[in-house]
């Protein structure tokens, strides 16, 4: 090792060095921010298109079942329209659902795991429709119960100004990267028995950044699903307030 570079390691040291001896306090006042201009849009492009939307489907990551929701999304979006939450992914939650010999204690198990985090979920947010478990990944889940699950909560509602139309439109909602797009593809190619996407997706997040047109899924009934971009929390001070609402109104 050179004069010139032993030189530049010992400076470096001495530089971590006096970086570790020093703490930095977060501003009280200081919002962090991480909603892009598009989540912006998005979320007025939504707000504008609920007079048309007869039901809401929230998507979310089945590794996070009690965490990371947009809970603005019960204010701002669903109101008193049926409302599913769909826990994608649940193969990387549970473990593949293919039934097997040796795995049906595991699956007798995984079962009784989701059961019991519907009851929570549906305990802490009792505006909820239902909560259905899926794999996008695989086409034998049930994700092929999520249409006829949202076809038969539009039924039995009242849909007030849209009683007479003919068609009705279930918006899927979620943050960035939970499948919204990908759900729609699956639930389409179940339903009319197609073989391409009708929508673009990728692993990972702002794929989708606006609202993006309706995709038909169903002739009989005439059903339309309309995607969304991944809509995140405002920032920290909001969802801290919340939170802190939430805690208190479920004790």
């Amino acid at each position: 090792m050179s004069c010139k570079q032993i030189a530049r390691v010992t400076d470096w040291k001495e530089f971590a060095s006096r970086l570790q001896q020093k703490t930095y306090e977060f501003p009280k006042e200081v919002k962090v921010n991480w909603f892009p201009g598009h989540m912006t849009r998005g979320l007025k492009q939504m707000q504008h298109t609920l007079v048309k939307t007869d039901c809401v489907i929230e998507v979310h990551d089945a590794r996070i079942p009690l965490s990371g929701r947009n809970i603005t999304f019960r204010n701002n979006i669903t109101g008193n329209r049926p409302h599913i939450l769909v826990l994608n992914k649940q193969d990387l939650a549970f473990g593949s659902s293919k039934p097997k010999n040796k795995q049906n204690n595991s699956l007798e198990s995984d079962q009784l795991k989701k059961l019991k985090l519907k009851e929570e979920i549906m305990k802490k947010d009792p505006q909820l429709s239902d909560v259905i478990f899926c794999s996008c990944s695989d086409l034998k889940s049930d994700i092929k119960t999520v249409l006829p699950k949202a076809i038969n909560l539009i039924t039995g509602s009242d849909r007030y100004h849209r009683s007479a139309r003919p068609d009705s439109n279930i918006m899927i909602i979620g943050v960035p990267n939970v499948g919204k797009s990908t759900l729609i593809n699956h639930i389409r190619k179940g339903s009319l028995k197609v073989h391409n996407n009708a929508l673009r997706v990728g692993n990972k997040p702002g794929v989708t950044r606006t609202l993006e047109n309706k995709v038909k899924v169903s002739s009989e009934p005439l059903v339309y699903l309309l995607d969304t971009p991944g809509i995140m929390m405002p920032n920290i001070k909001v969802l801290i307030k919340i939170y802190i609402h939430t805690f208190f109104a479920i004790v």
